[in-house]
């Protein structure tokens, strides 16, 4: 794979492939994780029949190959007749947003329920799993503290989650602790707000989502000043911020942005204003020059 991505940064450097115009500054191609790959172009037929041919090349060096059925391309202000004639000439579909990658929806807009669909029915699985229904109270209680908070943890720290499908994986959790099944109704012995409090405070120390969430949504924000080698940080930096960090405070909601980076404009004085009772025990410490 680090082979693979030499030889699209060589394409592109040499001219073979543009790259997407708003990868250009940070000389962004592609992201790789295992088999999963995204190439960003410029949307010409020229670039994507080069890539589909660096791809080719590759294939013959070290014998992998792509899956032209599970191939597709994604596009955005090219015209219908454009896009004909890339399916014409590569023989690949075309895609249309959103789409999942690594788990995740890419989504430009406000996440919505339906978008978080694949994370609900990913705990209801875990619930509802014939080993959990044999485990113990206190197997339930580690159940939620470890491999439930793992699956939500990727979510919780690229997205802000709906408060609709927070409420549900509460009810579900809820459901599990006490009944050790999520079919069929059940009433719990003790409030989920008391649940989430710390052991020393009546609790059983179990994370609130809501809080655990935007600690991670701060968490971005703390990347963006200390963490120089991430490729997102890079990008996030010159495409959005100009390269210019004091921009951050100072940035203004652009419909040319995500939702996402428009609400850490909207919210990043009340990410900073939550008092003691909001952020819980999750203690984030930012120290800004």
């Amino acid at each position: 794979m680090n082979c693979l991505s030499a030889c699209l940064d060589k394409a592109a450097e040499e001219g073979k492939l543009q790259y997407h115009h708003r990868c250009k500054d940070i000389k962004l191609t592609h992201l790789c994780f295992a088999d999963d790959l995204l190439i960003f172009i410029d949307g010409s037929v020229s670039s994507l029949q080069n890539v589909l041919h660096v791809l080719k090349e590759f294939e013959e060096v070290s014998g992998l190959a792509i899956s032209l059925p599970k191939t597709s391309f994604f596009t955005s202000g090219l015209s219908q007749a454009k896009i004909d004639q890339m399916v014409t000439v590569t023989g690949l579909t075309h895609g249309k947003l959103p789409i999942r990658y690594l788990g995740l929806p890419l989504c430009t807009k406000k996440l919505s329920l339906l978008d978080c669909a694949p994370l609900i029915q990913k705990v209801k699985g875990c619930f509802n799993a014939w080993s959990t229904k044999s485990l113990s109270f206190a197997g339930r209680l580690q159940m939620l503290n470890s491999v439930i908070a793992g699956i939500s943890n990727f979510w919780c720290s690229s997205f802000v989650l709906p408060k609709k499908c927070i409420k549900i994986l509460n009810s579900l959790s809820s459901a599990l602790l006490w009944k050790g099944t999520t079919e069929g109704h059940h009433s719990a012995i003790v409030a989920w707000d008391t649940v989430i409090l710390a052991k020393k405070e009546g609790g059983l120390g179990i994370r609130d989502l809501c809080v655990w969430n935007k600690a991670c949504m701060i968490k971005l924000i703390w990347l963006l000043f200390f963490c120089s080698g991430s490729v997102w940080v890079a990008w996030f930096r010159r495409a959005i911020l100009a390269d210019n960090l004091s921009n951050f405070w100072t940035r203004k909601p652009n419909n040319k942005y995500s939702w996402l980076a428009n609400k850490s404009a909207e919210d990043k004085g009340r990410c900073f204003s939550m008092d003691k009772d909001e952020i819980g025990k999750w203690t984030i410490l930012l120290i800004l020059d």
